[in-house]
């Protein structure tokens, strides 16, 4: 409440840093409360309550520690990761070293990464791991394959896809071996002949994409392979309406009205226009 002063907080026996408090010793100015706390080095001090408010328990030591970066432990000579600390020096009130790494460079680091493991080379490491991670990839992300077997996958099993419901929702799946390996998809479904084909699922347009069941085919050739064409069997032979309109001669419009009026599939397409 505005007004009322509050109670300050014990902090005896708690460290900060390299400051371990032992009591209090009155207030400040302002009527914050001061501490008497001693350093890992030996030396105490009266500090006030900034020190607790800084990241990391604040400054890592007194005065005296900075003045003989050493004071933080000795680490010349030791080795962490790929580095060996060489010599200390202070920068803005911490301690930092002189290291060098196992690939000829050097590099300063602060006294605390190096304990820590936080810092374990010159950032060499790093980049033999981003290096490794890029040759374990296929490289191909960015290729109309690769974004062709994402939205297959994206169709067949995210409900949140507008495809979803003429695809998984239907039952629709992926060959497993593809569902994972982009590389054995690749394979799977061989090179697309052109820019102008797109993978279809064929001869059965209601299947999965699966091995004996896709194909490359043009917007022509897919929309004859849609799963709601009409499609007329003659001598073991079975093409959509358009495809038979093509080998006949006749007319699309002529073949639907043949079958409308209850003529037969060989009649329909055998019988001549006069």
């Amino acid at each position: 409440m505005k007004g009322v002063k509050q109670k300050s907080i014990d902090r005896t026996g708690q460290r900060f840093g390299r400051y371990v408090v032992i009591a209090r010793r009155g207030s400040d100015r302002t009527g914050c409360a001061l501490w008497l706390a001693r350093c890992d080095c030996g030396t105490e001090q009266v500090i006030g309550r900034s020190i607790f408010k800084k990241k990391n328990g604040g400054k890592m030591g007194c005065d005296r520690c900075y003045q003989h970066a050493p004071n933080f432990g000795d680490l010349t000579g030791q080795r962490f990761g790929r580095l060996i600390a060489v010599s200390s020096f202070t920068r803005n009130h911490d301690c930092y070293w002189l290291c060098h790494c196992d690939c000829g460079n050097t590099v300063n680091v602060r006294d605390d990464h190096l304990k820590n493991g936080g810092t374990r080379s010159c950032k060499c490491l790093m980049r033999e791991i981003v290096g490794a991670g890029t040759q374990r990839t296929h490289g191909k992300s960015k290729t109309p394959l690769f974004q062709t077997w994402c939205n297959i996958k994206s169709r067949c099993y995210n409900p949140k896809c507008a495809e979803y419901r003429v695809y998984g929702k239907l039952g629709v799946t992926l060959y497993k071996p593809w569902l994972d390996d982009f590389e054995a998809f690749e394979i799977g479904v061989g090179p697309r002949p052109s820019p102008q084909h797109s993978l279809d699922r064929f001869p059965d347009p209601a299947g999965n994409y699966e091995p004996g069941n896709v194909r490359w085919a043009t917007k022509k050739e897919q929309a004859r392979n849609k799963r709601n064409n009409v499609v007329l069997e003659l001598n073991g032979v079975r093409k959509c309406l358009s495809e038979w309109a093509e080998v006949t001669g006749l007319k699309f419009a002529a073949i639907r009205s043949r079958l409308g009026r209850g003529w037969s599939v060989e009649r329909t397409l055998t019988t001549p226009v006069l």
